[in-house]
């Protein structure tokens, strides 16, 4: 059900106009940005600032494991970032992409600061197990409907974008190729005279 959910809305956002996917993002932003920054100070409590200072060299293997999904993720998000963001002013798209830089990198600290390295690398999805060790009050004893949130918001939105940048990309495509049929056959036809 969630998923059947978040692909018909993510197909209905695919065939408006550009336009309205980017208002929505710029709709949601704040909000997941809100929820991120509240996890995040919920979180503080739990941190550890001596996991952030390695006691070993690190090696790009332990690196790469920590942070290999979300690595992934962005570079995903990067494509559609840059089909979208042709007609964008570059000054514009640096911020944006600043920011949201930003929001990633609060995300990669509050996993690092509550694990350390070394075992978020052993965990199968570190920063959603980060936001549930976090505990705040009777209220919030579990961040995970803050966490729920910020995934439906993100995936459907960025499922949106991309199926977007699939339809925007075939048509250029078909374009192109009905665009050079016709110069084809109008050459053919000055050959004939």
């Amino acid at each position: 059900l969630y998923f059947i959910s978040l692909l018909s809305l993510a197909i209905f956002v695919a065939f408006q106009h550009r336009n309205v996917t980017l208002k929505l993002g710029l709709m949601l932003f704040p909000i997941i940005a809100i929820f991120v920054l509240l996890m995040f100070g919920l979180s503080v409590q739990f941190m550890n600032l001596k996991y952030i200072v390695p006691y070993s060299a690190l090696s790009v293997g332990s690196v790469w494991k920590t942070f290999s999904e979300s690595a992934v993720c962005l570079f995903s998000a990067l494509i559609p970032s840059l089909i979208l963001g042709n007609t964008a002013k570059k000054r514009h798209f640096a911020i944006a992409f600043a920011i949201a830089s930003g929001i990633v990198i609060v995300c990669f600290l509050n996993t690092a600061l509550i694990f350390g390295a070394e075992l978020s690398s052993t965990l199968e999805y570190p920063y959603s197990q980060a936001v549930s060790t976090a505990s705040f009050g009777h209220i919030f004893s579990r961040m995970d409907g803050f966490l729920y949130a910020v995934c439906f918001f993100t995936s459907f939105l960025k499922t949106g974008v991309c199926l977007l940048c699939t339809v925007e990309l075939i048509k250029k495509a078909l374009g192109l190729i009905f665009f050079q049929k016709n110069q084809l056959s109008s050459l053919n036809f000055y050959k004939d005279y």
